[in-house]
C-alpha cells in the first residue's frame, strides 16, 4: 500500500509540467493542422489554372475536401506527439533539471536487472 502512495507523491510534483507540455503540444499540433488544411482548401478553391471552369473547381473542391481534412487531422496528431515529446524533454530539463532520456535508460536498466 505504501508503494502506491510513494509513486503518486513522486508524480505529483511533475503533474503541472506534464499538463503544460501536453496543452502546448495540442495547441501547436492542431493550429498547424488547421493552417495546413486551410491553405490546401484555399488553393483548391482557386483552381489549377486560371481558365478552369467554375463547375469543375467546385466539383474538385467537394471531392478533395474530406481527404484534406482527414490528412490534416492525422498530421495534427503526429505534430502533437512530436511536440509533446520535445516539450517534455525541454520542460523537465528547465524546471526540474532532469534529463528524461537518461532517466528512462536508467529505468529500463533497473527493470532489466530486476528480472
Amino acid at each position: 500500500m505504501k508503494k502506491k502512495a510513494n509513486k503518486s507523491n513522486r508524480l505529483r510534483k511533475y503533474r503541472k509540467t506534464i499538463v503544460y507540455a501536453s496543452f502546448n503540444a495540442m495547441l501547436m499540433g492542431f493550429m498547424l493542422a488547421y493552417f495546413i488544411a486551410a491553405d490546401r482548401l484555399r488553393s483548391m478553391k482557386l483552381g489549377e489554372y486560371p481558365d478552369m471552369p467554375r463547375a469543375i473547381i467546385v466539383q474538385n473542391y467537394n471531392e478533395a475536401r474530406p481527404s484534406i481534412i482527414v490528412d490534416s487531422i492525422l498530421i495534427g496528431l503526429l505534430i502533437t506527439l512530436i511536440f509533446f515529446l520535445l516539450n517534455m524533454l525541454i520542460m523537465f530539463k528547465i524546471k526540474h533539471n532532469i534529463n528524461l532520456i537518461k532517466a528512462f535508460i536508467q529505468y529500463i536498466k533497473r527493470r532489466k536487472n530486476n528480472n
